[in-house]
C-alpha cells in the first residue's frame, strides 16, 4: 500500500469518525422522529464506510487513524454551544448540512492531494462524498 492510499484511507476514517461523533452528540437534542431515523441511517452508513477504510488499512499493514481528543472535544463543545439556545429541527438540520459540506470539502481536498491512491481507495472516498451530498439533499426538507 502506497503513502497516498494510507493517507486517503485515514482521511476517510477521520471524516466518518467526526460524522459519527457529531450524530451521537446531537441525537439527544433531536425531537423530530423522522430526523432521528434519518440520523440513525446516516450513522450506520458512516460506520460501514469507516470499517471499509479501516479494513483496507489493516490489510496493507499500515497504521490506522487515531482520534485526536482535542478535535473531539472541540466538535462536541461546538455542537453544545450551537444548540444551547436553539434545538429546533431546522437549526439541527442546518448544523448537519454544514458538517456534511465540510466533509465533502475535506474529501475533495484529500482526493486532490493523494492522486496516486489506488482505485479502491478512491472509490470509497467518492462513495463518501456522494453519501454526504445525498445527506444534504435529505436534510434540506427539515430546514
Amino acid at each position: 500500500m502506497n503513502r497516498d492510499d494510507t493517507e486517503m484511507l485515514r482521511d476517510i476514517q477521520r471524516n466518518t469518525e467526526m460524522a459519527m461523533q457529531a450524530i451521537d452528540t446531537i441525537s439527544d437534542k433531536v425531537y423530530d422522529d423522522d430526523l432521528a431515523v434519518q440520523l440513525s441511517r446516516q450513522a450506520l452508513k458512516y460506520s460501514e464506510l469507516h470499517n471499509r477504510a479501516l479494513d483496507r488499512i489493516l490489510e496493507g499493514k499500515a497504521e490506522p487513524y487515531r482520534t485526536n481528543n482535542l478535535s473531539r472535544m472541540m466538535l462536541v463543545g461546538g455542537i453544545h454551544a450551537n444548540t444551547l439556545l436553539d434545538t429546533s429541527t431546522s437549526h439541527i438540520a442546518e448544523l448537519l448540512i454544514q458538517g456534511s459540506s465540510r466533509g465533502i470539502t475535506d474529501m475533495c481536498r484529500s482526493m486532490n492531494h493523494h492522486q496516486n491512491a489506488d482505485v479502491t481507495s478512491m472509490e470509497i472516498a467518492r462513495e463518501l462524498m456522494d453519501f454526504e451530498e445525498k445527506n444534504i439533499e435529505r436534510l434540506k426538507k427539515y430546514l
